[in-house]
């Protein structure tokens, strides 16, 4: 078996924080925000193609992959469903409770929670991508197709069509699905031949690129992956996603020089779809305690938020793994 690259965990671990804080950005207009959406939601897909498998066949697959991603997402619905209701019960009175929303169990349009339409995307590109894979074995024609295939999910939602919506979040998989094929294809190459030598050179890369990040979406609206939005053009989502990828990348190679720090994120890293997936609930109880502490300076504010909402949901993670470990794949 080979090693565990704890650089993965790390970056997974820095990408579920990046998920909470960009969540928590309420009205701050520095414009940290669209930095995040621009390339936080490929960093998850392109890790997730590291891992991809096409040994077992297509039947295998959809039930391995289901108890993974579609029984969390079942799980972790109810979860929401029911934590609300209980809100509504105690906080804000049940008459403002949306029943129905029980419905979004099916993913139809939506989900009860956000950031659970992650794991609908994921599943789906799990199976294109088998058979793309499957198909083509010509690795720069394989590029080639996913990358019309996400471009032209770009075009159809700058069409402003009638009739277009993303359902099943089917259009931000395909959307994703050229960041999935770079972490199947290219990771090894990032890994060992694009990664500055020494530690002087990555603190100036890592500094330059965010800086140029920052600077390039600083011109444009931002995109929202969740709902397929792009107010970006391509070219420009398309660099900008991977920009902010190899920064991350070479951060977690930093950071992975530092014990205690490596040991933290890779921790939350190891525990990232738990943590991704509960967390939005717990701003319920992160919110009101940081308003007590900090209020004028709206970024702080959101940043503390985060950094309570991630211990909360390190906290909540570790308990439901103990309780319901089925839903974990334990």
């Amino acid at each position: 078996m080979a090693k565990r690259d704890i650089n993965i965990d790390i970056a997974k671990g820095l990408g579920v924080f990046l998920v909470i804080l960009g969540h928590n950005l309420a009205n701050e207009k520095l414009g940290v925000g669209k930095l995040i959406y621009s390339f936080h939601m490929p960093l998850f897909f392109m890790l997730a193609g590291i891992f991809h498998k096409q040994d077992n066949g297509i039947v295998t697959l959809l039930k391995s992959k289901g108890k993974r991603l579609l029984l969390p997402f079942v799980f972790f619905s109810l979860f929401h469903y029911f934590f609300y209701l209980a809100w509504a019960f105690c906080f804000t009175g049940v008459d403002n409770f949306e029943f129905n929303i029980i419905y979004k169990i099916i993913p139809y349009k939506d989900a009860i929670s956000i950031p659970l339409w992650f794991f609908i995307s994921l599943f789906e590109i799990l199976i294109i991508y088998f058979l793309v894979l499957k198909k083509i074995n010509t690795i720069w024609l394989r590029m080639f197709v996913v990358f019309i295939l996400s471009w032209l999910s770009y075009f159809i939602s700058q069409m402003n069509l009638p009739f277009y919506y993303n359902y099943f979040h089917i259009f931000s998989s395909f959307s994703m699905l050229i960041f999935y094929a770079i972490g199947h294809d290219f990771f090894n190459v990032l890994k060992t031949k694009w990664l500055p030598k020494n530690n002087y050179l990555k603190v100036c890369s890592f500094f330059l690129i965010s800086s140029l990040l920052y600077f390039i979406n600083s011109f444009f609206k931002g995109i929202d992956i969740n709902s397929n939005t792009f107010k970006t053009p391509f070219f420009i989502y398309i660099t900008s996603a991977i920009m902010g990828i190899y920064a991350l990348w070479i951060l977690s190679n930093l950071i992975n020089k530092t014990v205690f720090l490596s040991k933290f994120w890779a921790y939350i890293g190891k525990n990232s779809l738990g943590i991704f997936a509960i967390h939005l609930a717990l701003f319920e109880f992160s919110r009101p305690l940081v308003n007590l502490i900090i209020s004028k300076d709206i970024f702080l504010n959101n940043l503390m938020g985060a950094f309570i909402t991630l211990t909360l949901a390190i906290i909540l993670n570790t308990i439901l793994k103990k309780v319901v470990p089925f839903v974990y794949g334990l």
